[in-house]
């Protein structure tokens, strides 16, 4: 009796083991990230404190580069079977692997609608297609104008308000030997740079099917020509060392995404009073002015492939959640490091650490911030404006003669892709 009585003790022993260690790996959920170094630190913190202490899962934190070789990473992880449970990537990318039917469809979780109704309504749209919801909106990254007060105060102007009032500062600016800047960090320059005047416009950059370039409507035509003209007739700088010419004078208009303005802060305390920021310069539009604008948009996606969808989705709402939004954005900001972060979560907005004063301008860009809709063949077309602007700005062609070029091509890349999407796009 006793051997056997043995023998059975040490197999319930094992298969106690055993059932402990399945349910370990199950209530543990692997992502990837670019929030690295203190950023990082202090995300993987806050959800060791917040969510896996209320939870029980534990949360594999890999930091990736952010840059596009992140994107070409995945895709070979998720080929070979081992792509994360949760991943970070831009909004376009989201749209790519969505179609691609890489992405779960976040509708189909419990309470998507809403945790997705916290999100501002424009910045779902860039992940968005036919109702399939293929990621969550997190920290966005919107153009903003920043501008020197003492030096636009000293030529008795104010802030340019349109492209116009733009221009003609410029022209000033100019004769006293400075100047604009307009950027946009990010793929596809030419293009991110342009949409927001086709957009003030009231019309879209696609027809309202997503089939075909919209770029050759008339006031998508009239946008084009304003654009290039700012280059062409007032000689906005293409480039520029930013943070040495906005400080120093030489560029008191930039327009720049959001996360600039933390560089600002740190690198040019010599005139911390002297600059402010407000929305980027609009189109006059029935005696309204419309200052939509875009931005780059991080997002967080939970790929098909993953065997934790529930436990990725718990850990996404958690993460767009107003309460860890918000701790991460005083935390980060009360580092050394100084980052002032903004989300997507329309709640959180008003908890940034940011100068109470600029805070409606904060409002204001995240409710005017646009991204493009999810169209097979979109992301691809862009190049079309890119090279479109340099036969206007670099060659002098006639902008209006290259601005319909494009919009023929970018109709070809569109269709094409959808041609070969096409068995994915049935299913949605």
């Amino acid at each position: 009796m006793g051997k056997p009585f043995y023998w059975v003790k040490r197999l319930i022993f094992a298969g106690l083991i055993l059932l402990l260690s399945v349910t370990t790996i199950a209530k543990e959920v692997q992502m990837w990230t670019w929030y690295g170094g203190v950023l990082g630190e202090i995300f993987r913190q806050i959800i060791k404190e917040d969510f896996t202490a209320k939870t029980g899962i534990d949360v594999v934190v890999r930091t990736v580069p952010e840059d596009d070789s992140h994107f070409q990473s995945f895709l070979l992880a998720y080929i070979g079977g081992n792509a994360p449970d949760i991943v970070e990537i831009y909004s376009h990318h989201a749209g790519e692997l969505g179609l691609r039917e890489a992405l779960v469809d976040l509708r189909t979780l419990p309470d998507s609608e809403k945790v997705l109704g916290q999100i501002a309504p424009a910045l779902l749209e860039s992940v968005k297609f036919r109702g399939s919801v293929f990621a969550i909106p997190s920290e966005v990254n919107w153009e903003q104008m920043y501008y020197r007060k003492d030096i636009l105060t000293a030529m008795g102007s104010e802030p340019p308000k349109t492209w116009d009032e733009l221009g003609v500062i410029n022209v000033k600016l100019r004769a006293n030997g400075k100047n604009s800047y307009y950027e946009f960090q990010g793929d596809n320059q030419a293009a991110n740079l342009f949409y927001p005047l086709v957009w003030q416009r009231g019309i879209d950059i696609y027809n309202q099917e997503g089939t075909e370039s919209n770029l050759d409507d008339k006031e998508a035509i009239v946008a084009f020509i304003k654009f290039t003209s700012l280059y062409t007739k007032y000689g906005l700088l293409q480039e520029t060392p930013i943070y040495t010419t906005f400080a120093n004078g030489e560029v008191p208009i930039a327009i720049l995404q959001n996360w600039h303005y933390s560089v600002i802060e740190g690198t040019a305390p010599q005139i911390i009073d002297k600059w402010s920021i407000t929305e980027i310069p609009g189109t006059l539009q029935n005696n309204k002015i419309d200052h939509t604008g875009t931005g780059k948009l991080l997002v967080w996606g939970i790929p098909d492939s993953s065997k934790k969808k529930n436990e990725a989705w718990e850990l996404l709402k958690f993460l767009s959640s107003n309460e860890f939004i918000t701790k991460f954005m005083n935390r980060a900001f009360n580092s050394q490091e100084k980052w002032r972060l903004t989300f997507s979560n329309q709640e959180a907005l008003v908890n940034a650490p940011f100068p109470a004063r600029i805070q409606p301008v904060l409002d204001a860009c995240l409710k005017h911030c646009k991204l493009k809709q999810v169209v097979p063949g979109g992301y691809s077309a862009d190049r079309y404006i890119a090279f479109a602007y340099n036969k206007v700005v670099i060659n002098g062609e006639d902008p209006e003669k290259a601005i319909r070029k494009a919009a023929a091509e970018c109709t070809v890349e569109i269709q094409k892709k959808i041609k070969e999407f096409s068995r994915f796009i049935k299913k949605l």
